[in-house]
Order: C-alpha cells, then structure tokens, then sequence
C-alpha cells in the first residue's frame, strides 16, 4: 500500500510540475531548448496546403521524413496583442503536446523557429490520408457502420489516455482528427487543450476560441448549467465526441442547417442534433446503441455524463456488432 501511494504522489507531483512549466512558457513566452530542432526544409514562398480558422500548415521535411508545420496566424488589426495571445498559445500547446504518448495521438515533434521567422511553427508527422472526414469519403470501398464504428473506438482511446492524463483536448472535430499510413486514427491540434482539476472552477483559461456547433451549453452561458465561468473539462469533451459521431457519419458539422446564432441558442436551449436518416449517412443507420450512447453525452447536466472511459467500454462492445 505504500509503494502504491508513493507513485501516485510521485505521478501527482510529476503532473504539478508540468503545469507549472506550461504556465511560466505562457508567462516567458519561451519553452526548453531541447524543444527545438534545426534543419526542417519547407518551401517558405508555397501556400499552405491545410489549416483552419486559427492556423496555416505547411509541408516539410526532417531528414528523410514529411513533417507537417502548424504557423498560428497573426491578424493584423490588432497585431502586438495577437501576436502575445499566439504565442502563449503555441507554448502551451508544445509544452502540453510533448509529454503525450499515445497509439492514437498524432505525436509531437518540434518547434520549429527557422522557417517562418519571426513565427514560430509546431511540428508533426506528415499524414498522407489527411482528415478522418476526407479519409471516409475517399474509401473504397464504401466505409460501412464496423469501420466508422472502430475509428470512434480508438478516437476514445486516445481521449482516455488525455483524460487519464488530466488533460482535456477542447476541439474534437472531424478535422482534428487524423489518419496515419496503417489506417489509424491520430488525434491532433492541442491548441484549445488545457489542464483539468478536479474542482470546478480551476481551468483558468479564459480563451474561448472553438467550433460552435461541437460545443457543450456550459461553454456559452457557465452559469445557466451550474458553472461559475467559461471552463473546459473532460465533460465538454464528451459532449463534443458525440457531436463529433454526427459529423462523421454524415461527414457535415452538427446542426448543418442552422446559422451560427441559430446553433448557440438551440444548444443554451437544450436542443441536440437530429438523428440522421440513413441517406444523409453514406446510407449507413447508426446503430441504436451508438445512438443511446449519443444522447447520454449531450445531456445538460455536465455531471450525468459518462466519462470516456465508460464510452470507450461501450464503443468496444458496439464495435462487436456486426456491420
């Protein structure tokens, strides 16, 4: 008994230790040199061939390998304070991304400082097959309800590992989530992910950048659902899988057919997405225990939902259903 106590106050103190080193690389604007690596080759003058609303990637090479570069965008109306709230953002995300380890997490490589200075980039491994949704929609031949069902199963693995990590990823969309050369899922960009406490109230990040459409009532009115403030946790995580199970039957975002405004206000009003007819699925039905499952996730009341390791369990024994 008190060998087990001693590694769980030895991983606490492990898990403290990082956290401050996250909040000082956020204060310094710095992050340890051994985070650095030199000699990634990009063609500085290309266009970049992804990113999103926050972020341009670009394509590169380490040695022999393909890496992926991640430059956080700079917005030139009010760059000095952009470019401060960037570049904690991109230390915080390096300093959270390199101590995890996982088979279904992308893995961290480096911040890369050479090729677009005075921007820093994130680096990763290269995935040719892109995004889970291209990647379903490239298939061949058609994806059925046992593939897509065994890709949510391992999405919840690597979500167990972060959640088990104490660390809550914040943006679980179809474009986070992304698909390595053997086919299997790589969940990416910890660009949102914060730490998780144990009491409510203790995530201290006020940054409430997200995709609407994937995020739990309490993100948009705290204090409606029992919350004294803007907070992520493992709870709007579980919320977002489920929005996320949506998306990639359908391969559209949850609540498609409503505006922005729309979607805020169906959510804070308890509204959860439709469940979609088979045609608007690759004409695939989601299995009513996948379903069930969904609907437990979106409840309200952050507290009565389950928690990933509970929808890993129940993924596995739907993976066990025939197609």
């Amino acid at each position: 008994m008190a060998a087990s106590s001693s590694g769980i106050s030895s991983q606490s103190t492990l898990a403290k230790a990082h956290r401050l080193l996250v909040k000082l690389a956020e204060k310094s604007h710095s992050i340890p040199s051994k985070c650095y690596l030199t000699n990634i080759q990009v063609d500085r003058s290309s266009y970049p061939i992804g990113g999103g609303g926050f972020a341009d990637v670009f394509q590169g090479r380490l040695g022999c390998e393909m890496v992926a570069l991640k430059r956080l965008r700079v917005f030139a109306n009010n760059m000095t304070v952009d470019q401060d709230r960037q570049m904690k953002r991109l230390c915080r995300e390096a300093l959270l991304w390199q101590q995890i380890r996982h088979p279904n997490i992308l893995p961290f490589l480096s911040v890369d400082r050479e090729s677009f200075p005075p921007q820093m980039c994130v680096v990763s491994p290269w995935m040719p097959n892109g995004d889970i949704l291209g990647y379903l929609k490239r298939y061949e031949p058609a994806p059925t309800v046992g593939l897509i069902n065994r890709l949510l199963y391992q999405i919840a693995q690597g979500a167990t590992y972060l959640h088990h990590s104490n660390i809550v990823h914040g943006d679980l969309r179809g474009g986070n989530i992304l698909i390595d050369t053997d086919h299997h899922v790589q969940i990416a960009d910890f660009g949102l992910s914060v730490f998780a406490e144990a009491t409510q109230g203790s995530v201290t990040c006020s940054n409430r950048d997200g995709s609407l459409a994937w995020m739990a009532p309490e993100l948009f009115y705290p204090t409606k659902f029992g919350h004294q403030a803007f907070h992520r946790t493992p709870a709007t995580d579980i919320y977002a899988f489920a929005c996320f199970c949506i998306e990639v039957y359908t391969g559209r975002r949850p609540f498609v057919h409503l505006p922005v405004t729309a979607i805020i206000l169906s959510i804070i009003q308890g509204v959860t997405p439709d469940r979609p007819e088979p045609e608007t699925c690759r004409g695939l039905t989601i299995p009513d225990e996948l379903w069930s499952l969904m609907e437990c996730c979106w409840v309200s009341n952050s507290s009565n939902r389950p928690d990933i390791r509970n929808v890993a369990r129940c993924l596995d024994e739907i993976c066990q259903l025939k197609d």
